[in-house]
């Protein structure tokens, strides 16, 4: 019989949460007055968002490499 695998260790879905979750806090400053040096606030983010989804991109590689090796 085969173990039921924990849906929420799953690197794909903890990786689809994040980036819900960081769209819905980038979108809810989308209408704002410029932010920081003349630049929206939403662009800020945007270009944070870049190193973030980056950095995320690498980890989820790692992490989904480790939980295949377990299985």
């Amino acid at each position: 019989m085969k173990q039921k695998k924990n849906i929420m260790k799953n690197p794909g879905i903890i990786m689809t949460v994040i980036l819900i979750a960081y769209a819905i806090f980038l979108f809810a400053w989308f209408p704002t007055s410029p932010g920081w040096l003349g630049i929206p606030l939403f662009n800020w983010l945007m270009i944070i968002g870049f190193f973030i989804w980056t950095t995320q991109s690498i980890i989820f590689v790692f992490w989904a490499e480790k939980v295949e090796d377990e299985e």
